[in-house]
């Protein structure tokens, strides 16, 4: 005695994406991952030991679903000099579309990346100011998952610490002003 298992497409019920046979009366799919993110139906029917199958089942309706991805950093509302993006991993995902942008609502996208990691350093400059960024989860037919919820961040360069000449200094001739580097400050603009 065996069962037969069929996994296809929700519109096409002659196409079959997945089939197996187990003496079982469950079964997962080793190649699940790679269904489409989009409805789905299964159906099963037996054999006797003759090996002569029966009827199939009726078809049961589902939709693979690929979770948004939680956000860890930037933290929500966080100040960053450089920011650099992380998430949690997500079951199904293949891969992460990263979207950065100054709108909360993303109606313009100011940066994409894809990547096979959870962790991506933007390779273009951040201005100055208020961002946004999402992550969604993409199966390994690009098929996209459910989108993350926006974080913001504030990208804002640190005050440099002044040292020369010192505040009150009495003897100052010919000053030369000198002060600590900035961590992400690619030049200093200097207002006598």
């Amino acid at each position: 005695v065996k069962y037969e298992l069929e996994v296809g497409p929700s519109s096409d019920p002659v196409s079959v994406y997945w089939t197996d046979q187990t003496p079982n009366l469950s079964l997962t799919p080793v190649n699940a991952a790679d269904f489409p993110n989009e409805g789905l139906y299964w159906r099963v029917r037996g054999y006797d030991s003759g090996d002569n199958p029966g009827s199939w089942s009726s078809k049961i309706q589902f939709k693979k679903h690929i979770p948004a991805p939680a956000l860890t950093t930037p933290a929500d509302g966080s100040t960053q000099t450089i920011p650099d993006f992380s998430w949690q991993p997500v079951d199904g995902a293949a891969r992460y579309r990263l979207e950065h942008s100054t709108s909360p609502t993303f109606v313009t996208v100011d940066d994409t990346y894809t990547t096979y990691n959870t962790r991506l350093a933007p390779v273009s400059t951040i201005p100055g100011g208020l961002h946004y960024w999402r992550v969604t989860s993409l199966d390994a037919d690009g098929q996209a998952g459910d989108s993350s919820g926006a974080f913001s961040f504030t990208k804002q360069i640190p005050a440099p610490a002044l040292y020369s000449p010192y505040n009150g200094h009495p003897n100052v001739q010919e000053p030369t002003f000198e002060w600590n580097p900035v961590f992400g400050a690619a030049y200093y603009k200097f207002v006598l």
